[in-house]
């Protein structure tokens, strides 16, 4: 449980204010970071709490522009969560307003719950919209609790999350649809969930502090909002707002790939309060995220200058994208989120390279493989969905000492029906061994299927 005074050290300094350009070519100020006081005495029955999604400090599934988050094509996105937790009921209340000053759309919500919730259940909402809730009380077995038919809890690469609320009949279009087919600017939903569990202890920022109800591992931001249809067409998902001041200045984070490992380098200018770091991974194509250190690797800066810092990841797989970012913590258990560099570990001079198709490449009616190698050798190309390719799952042509393969019409429906159901993509190698028995490997790369 979070104490009132670390609530209100979390969320009380602003951040600047800043601007950012549209695709439109017009200016829109970001909103500072509210800095409304919490209402969260553990002796009132009643209390309140909030998040603030987007403005000074907040991060963008397609990046930031002025300081803070924005959709793909340079729409600022906002949006405000009121929680209202009355214990005695078990009725968590949350008015959700769309702040955004342009006319991004909100069509989902994302945030989370304390530990000691083990139900919920969505009672009522307002306007005629048929919103759902998914619900997910371990955010690590890969199981949904409540409507598991809805879309994976993971927001976009910013973490798995303990709820997510949509509806069926979002209307992405500009411009499009009835006023109550998605939160449009200006406009609020309230929700009214019950919840099972025990609450003797919990308040409204039970909901809202980051800091002590996400447990190690998948840990990024308190809540974010889904948002589509912007100024332009643009969508994405915008996170909450970080109030505390940076703490750790001139962050720089680079990253460099080998074989079966990335190695994460960063340096800091200056350090104030910062008690360490935690590595965050991100896979591109699955939006999994997962913190690489569950302790934190120690601060050696100073508020005068600052450290230079690396940390390995020998848990990557070879030919899977990653997106590293890297998150500093305080004394006072406020975090701020750094980065990120991309990383694709692959051997970097294997006996066996890959040709075509490159890397990524997006299969055609035909697909030709072709690659070279240190020396005549026997090969096997290896297709599967699985970049770990597990003999039950991976496909196997034998090519001898061919150095090219085209797939067969059949070869082909089965690649796709494979990286359908995976990643929208399959994994390809060449194994192969030379006339002394040695064997040899190539780099591991991705062949979209996606259509």
């Amino acid at each position: 449980m979070v104490h009132v005074g670390q609530i209100q050290r979390m969320r009380l300094a602003v951040a600047a204010l800043g601007c950012v350009v549209l695709a439109s070519g017009s200016w829109v100020a970001a909103t500072v970071c509210n800095a409304t006081a919490n209402d969260c005495s553990p002796s009132n029955p009643i209390t309140t709490s909030h998040l603030q999604i987007g403005g000074g400090r907040s991060l963008g599934s397609h990046g930031t522009s002025g300081d803070h988050g924005v959709l793909s094509d340079g729409t600022v996105a906002e949006a405000f969560y009121q929680f209202t937790f009355d214990r005695e009921l078990s009725r968590l209340t949350v008015v959700v307003t769309n702040t955004s000053p342009t006319v991004a759309h909100l069509t989902g919500i994302f945030f989370n719950v304390p530990a000691a919730v083990t139900g919920v259940t969505l009672v009522s909402t307002t306007g005629s919209l048929p919103w759902k809730v998914s619900f997910d009380r371990n955010r690590t077995d890969g199981l949904v609790d409540t409507n598991p038919s809805l879309p994976d809890l993971h927001g976009h690469a910013f973490g798995l999350f303990h709820i997510f609320v949509t509806n069926d009949r979002v209307d992405t279009a500009e411009g499009a649809g009835k006023s109550d087919d998605e939160i449009r600017a200006g406009h609020s939903v309230t929700f009214v969930f019950h919840l099972s569990g025990n609450f003797a202890l919990e308040t409204a920022c039970s909901f809202t502090a980051a800091a002590s109800i996400i447990p190690p591992g998948d840990k990024i931001v308190d809540g974010i909002g889904r948002f589509q249809g912007g100024d332009a067409g643009g969508d994405g998902h915008v996170s909450a707002c970080e109030a505390g001041s940076l703490l750790v200045t001139g962050l720089t984070l680079s990253t460099a790939a080998a074989d079966g490992q990335v190695t994460a380098t960063w340096n800091t200018a200056t350090e104030v309060d910062t008690a360490g770091f935690r590595v965050l991974r991100t896979d591109v194509r699955t939006n999994k995220t997962v913190a690489l250190n569950n302790n934190l690797i120690p601060a050696y800066g100073n508020p005068t200058s600052g450290y230079s810092y690396a940390y390995v990841d020998s848990t990557a797989v070879n030919g899977k994208r990653y997106v590293y970012h890297v998150e500093d913590w305080d004394i006072n258990s406020v975090n701020t989120i750094h980065g990120g560099a991309e990383g694709i570990p692959n051997p970097p001079s294997p006996p066996v390279r890959l040709l075509e198709p490159a890397y990524e490449s997006k299969a055609g009616g035909q697909v030709r493989l072709k690659w070279e190698s240190n020396g005549r050798l026997t090969s096997t190309v290896e297709i599967s969905a699985d970049p770990a390719f597990p003999a039950r799952a991976t496909m196997q042509l034998r090519t001898g000492t061919r150095t090219t393969r085209s797939l067969t019409g059949r070869e082909l429906e089965q690649v796709r029906a494979m990286g359908a159901a995976g990643e929208g993509g399959v994994y390809w190698r060449v194994t192969g061994k030379d006339a002394r028995g040695i064997p040899g490997q190539s780099q591991t790369f991705f062949l979209s299927v996606a259509n």
